[in-house]
């Protein structure tokens, strides 16, 4: 059974077809119901004729790479660009609703290797030398979510180096969501492994680059 309708595969396979490079995704999944975690990129591979790759790690708790990588839930998927990179990204829970164009758009960035960040934020991005991790929760059905994971998953692809971003369903997983948090988005920022700003809503370009730099210097709220 086809997880999107005609008029979705159409459209899927017309943005999706010409990807100048192929693009992998691991799949890190429970032992319980691996499937249902994947059959919607098995059906985006399909699409692609095959420039969407899939690879499925089971029992993902047990496997090493999925130590290794830090995964926190499943299911779990991380990308991995032609020439063998893991991009420095983690999206935590099945990108449903809005989630969905949001990983679409994150597949052909990758495939192009080029993001929408100007030439100068990409040169200032490229000089962070703290270790910087952008957590953001999110649901299927905010509209504004799709924004700022975008642009934060941007900023981590334009310093893979020292940015990462995990992107978390909290509907799927109410577990990875802190005391008090009562509406997405919301944006967590951690620099070398403490956490020194937070904040829910859309947070414009601008900002966000200003609560990398404050770094230690302060905490937004």
């Amino acid at each position: 059974m086809s997880q999107f309708s005609t008029r979705d595969r159409r459209t899927l396979r017309e943005i999706l077809q010409p990807l100048p490079r192929p693009v992998d995704v691991w799949a890190f999944c429970g032992s319980d119901a691996p499937s249902e975690d994947t059959a919607w990129l098995d059906e985006l591979s399909e699409l692609t004729a095959g420039r969407i790759g899939v690879t499925v790690y089971p029992d993902a708790h047990q496997a090493p790479l999925a130590l290794a990588l830090g995964v926190l839930a499943t299911p779990s998927y991380r990308l991995v660009s032609s020439g063998g990179e893991v991009a420095p990204l983690d999206i935590v829970g099945v990108p449903t609703g809005y989630q969905f164009g949001a990983f679409v758009q994150l597949l052909t960035a990758l495939a192009k290797n080029k993001t929408q960040l100007a030439h100068s934020r990409t040169s200032a991005v490229k000089n962070v030398q703290q270790d910087t991790v952008l957590e953001i929760l999110v649901t299927p059905t905010c509209p504004h979510s799709p924004q700022l994971v975008r642009l934060a998953e941007d900023y981590a692809l334009a310093n893979p180096a020292r940015l990462f971003v995990r992107v978390v369903d909290a509907v799927q997983h109410p577990e990875l969501v802190p005391d008090g948090v009562e509406a997405v988005p919301h944006l967590r920022l951690f620099q070398d492994g403490a956490l020194i700003g937070e904040r829910t809503g859309m947070t414009p370009a601008g900002e966000l680059w200003r609560m990398i730099q404050r770094g230690r210097r302060g905490q937004t709220k």
